[in-house]
């Protein structure tokens, strides 16, 4: 009777011990879990800023491309403007 209950005792502890080892373990987890969906929202925050600064980027890209063809529209027209200057210039005489 007594090797049972020293059986059951040290299964017991056995028992207890691992418990104790998986609840350790669980906590790690969950630490680790929480640190690591920290760190996922932050990097998608991240990404948001980023594809908001690409969208300032290309809209910038567009107004600048923009300007550069007002200039060479005014600098057509100024040719135009030469040309008929000469052509005046040219019936004049």
């Amino acid at each position: 009777m007594n090797e049972i209950i020293n059986n059951i005792e040290k299964k017991l502890f056995l028992f207890v011990e691992k418990h104790k080892k998986l609840v350790s373990r669980n906590l790690l987890l969950k630490d680790e879990n929480s640190v690591l969906s920290n760190e996922l929202n932050n990097l998608k925050n991240k990404v948001t800023e980023l594809e908001e600064k690409v969208k300032i980027l290309n809209m910038s890209k567009s107004v600048k491309s923009s300007e550069e063809e007002v200039k060479l529209t005014r600098k057509k027209i100024n040719e135009y403007v030469r040309e008929i200057d000469e052509c005046i210039v040219f019936l004049s005489k």
